[in-house]
């Protein structure tokens, strides 16, 4: 290779020609850092510079100096497709139909349980349910007294009662 033949900079944010028997350790200005991209935004991980714009990002002026490089770095391994991820996954097997029963078959009645959860959120709800003798204004309270106007537009009953619940169900808390 000769003196006079220039060579490139492999430099982040250099990428200049330069004479190899011209170089020195103050003729590089780049960058040391990656290049980090999220979202809309351009930076430097070296000095923090950030920038919407692709060209003003790449137009920034480096932030350490030293030799320019001739060298190409190594380029960084490529990660394998998806494809060939979800292929080593192992899929699961479906499970067996179950065969439906005839309808001349006599029914099985099913037991009702009530798990710990729901029972805590019954309780808390009949908590908030305070049933008291007595006229009150109905207005949206949580204790509803006998004489109490329903609130649901256009109901017009008045509670009579927790004996009489049952009957009263547009009755509305």
């Amino acid at each position: 290779m000769s003196a006079s033949k220039s060579v490139h900079c492999y430099n982040k944010g250099c990428g200049k020609e330069f004479v190899p028997s011209e170089n020195n350790a103050k003729a590089c200005v780049h960058h040391p850092g990656e290049p980090y991209f999220h979202d809309a935004y351009k930076e430097w991980t070296c000095c923090k510079k950030r920038s919407v714009d692709f060209t003003e990002f790449l137009n920034y002026k480096g932030c350490a100096t030293s030799a320019h490089n001739p060298e190409k770095p190594p380029e960084k391994e490529k990660r394998k497709p998806v494809e060939d991820v979800v292929e080593e996954v192992a899929v699961n097997k479906p499970r067996e139909a179950l065969v439906r029963p005839d309808s001349s078959a006599p029914l099985v009645p099913l037991k009702p349980e009530v798990t710990a959860s729901l029972r805590k959120a019954l309780d808390e709800q009949l908590g908030k349910l305070t049933l008291a003798g007595g006229s009150g204004a109905g207005n949206g309270k949580e204790e509803v007294k006998v004489g109490d106007a329903c609130q649901q537009r256009g109901c017009g009953k008045l509670f009579s009662g927790p004996e009489r619940l049952v009957d009263e169900i547009r009755f509305n808390y």
